[in-house]
């Protein structure tokens, strides 16, 4: 039986005093983080950091799709080659989505979160000096892997700090970050990629202005992961590994940062303190020793993971969340990844062709070139693409604004009418006539995407336990790669001349999924556990 007993010496003395047994049955965990705690300064601080690791993932992922106009000369691509750039660090994200969250769950949030996002920005920088397709796409599939294992860590060890009150909102403001680091990637693109002769040319090397872009957008990641180093492992993961006391100074510390005036006159204090362990606790062993037995037990541990995750009580939500995170993915990068390119191609057709009437999928098959050799490269990338991207980056806005107020009851509807809803205006996008619909209709289609994904997070981050929950984020997350991966290949080879086929097939996908996501069990008054 876990046992805490906490004690002021203020008028509050005998509320601080709780039995963790009581408090287990009253909301956990977190609930008595809450109780001794405080909600204050400290989360909030931790909001803006692990804020910025999720928007670094964004720019990550999304810079790809801005630079890839711009590219297409320097790197001789074709349309093939683009779905492929566009797909490898989804590949990457799956090798490493799996690996970083039993990764987390085993050697701990913090210090992985932070290996994370340095492969993410580091492989990121060093791309941008690769002057061949090859070497750029094999460096990408690097930062790919990095960026696969910052998205599913960041989420658990976010939510481990937060109470059953605060948890819904709080990891709804930390979804948002995704959508500002769109705002910031299109802004970047805008502002970069058009600085057609700042940078470095020589017959043997170029640094042009949309490989300074790169390196601006990788430095995102770099940033957040120094400033996690400022903050403590999950208190969390300690209590079930056994680490009683480097929890407890956890806790003390953030009493201290969200109740600073308190703590001068009342100090933290646990009186007694008996934690029950997973059998799992690697506290005194030495990192090389750890290492080492991680690597003995790795194949044994996915394999249990992943059984546990099949379990009676969480096999139906499991094989929801994989049917679900295929889809979406598959929907939102394979589109979302090729709008920049579109939009070049509606701007380019529309000038050369003297017709405002251009669709998305409208361009004749001989009227797009696919021949690398005949490419040309005379003409600047107009610089109203970056504008329209910019432009549908701003459009998740308000519904990032509706989750963060109304996710702690509507999750379900959420996630549901969602991802209906977005299927709906997909299908809208590909029956209008004109580039200005187009923009309307994206604008709207980026707007509700959010929504489902806003709340598939964090009804996922809900329905696994802590010894689960990374594990559980990244398997799901494997799926959504599989997707995404699939998403941009398939529009890359289809969009020259079959461009309704993707376009229906993320309207088909995106629909049946919602109504899908209805049998998952509800996750609403859930603790943490």
């Amino acid at each position: 039986m876990n046992y805490f007993e906490l004690e002021n010496q203020d008028q509050r003395e005998s509320d601080m005093k709780l039995h963790y047994s009581e408090a287990i049955e009253r909301a956990g965990i977190l609930f008595l983080m809450s109780y001794s705690t405080g909600f204050g300064r400290f989360q909030w601080l931790l909001l803006l950091v692990c804020g910025m690791a999720n928007a670094s993932d964004a720019v990550e992922i999304l810079c790809v799709s801005f630079l890839l106009p711009s590219a297409e000369c320097d790197l001789h691509l074709t349309s093939s080659d683009k779905g492929w750039l566009s797909a490898i660090i989804f590949i990457g994200m799956m090798l490493g989505s799996y690996i970083w969250g039993m990764l987390g769950d085993y050697f701990g949030r913090r210090m992985v979160l932070v290996a994370a996002l340095l492969v993410n920005g580091g492989f990121g920088c060093l791309s941008s000096l690769s002057q061949q397709f090859s070497v750029f796409l094999v460096i990408r599939l690097f930062s790919g892997f990095g960026v696969g294992g910052s998205i599913p860590v960041v989420w658990s060890y976010f939510a481990e700090f937060q109470t059953e009150e605060s948890r819904p909102h709080q990891m709804c403001l930390l979804a948002s970050f995704w959508m500002v680091g769109n705002i910031v990637t299109a802004g970047l693109a805008w502002i970069i990629i058009p600085l057609n002769h700042v940078g470095y040319f020589s017959d043997d090397f170029v640094f042009d202005s949309w490989r300074i872009f790169v390196v601006a957008c990788s430095s995102v990641a770099i940033i957040a992961a120094l400033c996690l180093l400022l903050f403590p492992e999950s208190p969390m993961f300690l209590l079930k590994k056994g680490r009683e006391h480097e929890a407890v100074a956890v806790l003390e510390e953030m009493y201290r940062k969200n109740n600073p005036k308190m703590y001068e006159t009342v100090p933290y204090q646990v009186l007694g303190l008996h934690v029950e362990t997973n059998g799992d606790s690697n506290s005194e062993l030495t990192l090389s020793t750890r290492w080492f037995t991680f690597l003995i037990r790795t194949a044994h541990s996915m394999l249990q993971q992943t059984k546990n995750l099949f379990q009676p009580t969480t096999r139906r939500a499991s094989f929801i969340f994989v049917i679900i995170n295929f889809t979406l993915a598959f929907s939102y990068y394979g589109l979302w990844m090729w709008y920049p390119e579109l939009f070049s191609r509606m701007t380019a057709y529309a000038r050369t062709h003297n017709n405002s009437e251009v669709n998305v999928c409208s361009f004749p098959s001989d009227s797009v070139n696919t021949n690398v050799t005949s490419l040309d490269c005379s003409n600047p990338v107009d610089i109203t693409v970056f504008f329209d991207s910019f432009l549908i980056s701003l459009s998740s806005l308000p519904s990032n604004l509706i989750t963060i107020m109304f996710m702690y009851k509507a999750r379900r509807v959420f996630l549901s009418l969602g991802m209906v809803l977005t299927g709906l205006s997909v299908f809208l996008i590909w029956i209008v006539k004109n580039r200005t619909h187009s923009l309307i209709l994206s604008s709207v289609f980026g707007c509700l995407s959010m929504f489902p994904y806003n709340s598939l997070n964090v009804v996922t981050a809900e329905s696994f336990s802590t010894d689960l929950r990374a594990t559980a984020m990244g398997f799901f997350l494997v799926f959504g790669r599989i997707g995404a991966v699939l998403g941009n290949v398939v529009f890359g080879e289809l969009v020259d001349y079959h461009c309704a086929i993707p376009v229906l097939l993320v309207a088909t996908f995106l629909a049946s999924s919602g109504m899908l996501s209805l049998l998952i069990p509800r996750t609403d008054q859930r603790t943490l556990v």
